[in-house]
């Protein structure tokens, strides 16, 4: 994959450490999961370049979840009403 900026490759390479850390905890990963790890490893963060690496890749990954959102929060009423 190339990358237009350097901040792009930090941020995702964030993404992946926070899908890592939960895969070896045996957490299941998924939206809530992964946004309350992005959330943990950005107030931990000690230098600027990782705050702002981390804060990236939080607004990239709530970005891509809001963008799938209509679709699962239909789906999930109608199973409701299905039921």
């Amino acid at each position: 994959m190339m990358y237009r900026t350097e901040d792009e490759k930090r941020a995702d390479t964030k993404l992946g450490e926070a899908v890592l850390f939960l895969l070896r905890e045996d957490t299941p990963v998924n939206e809530a999961t992964l946004l309350l790890r992005l959330q943990q490893m950005l107030m931990t963060e000690k230098d600027a370049a990782g705050r702002k690496a981390t804060f990236s890749a939080i607004r990239e990954a709530e970005a891509a979840l809001s963008m799938r959102k209509p679709e699962n929060a239909s789906g999930r009423a109608g199973a409701a009403f299905r039921n």
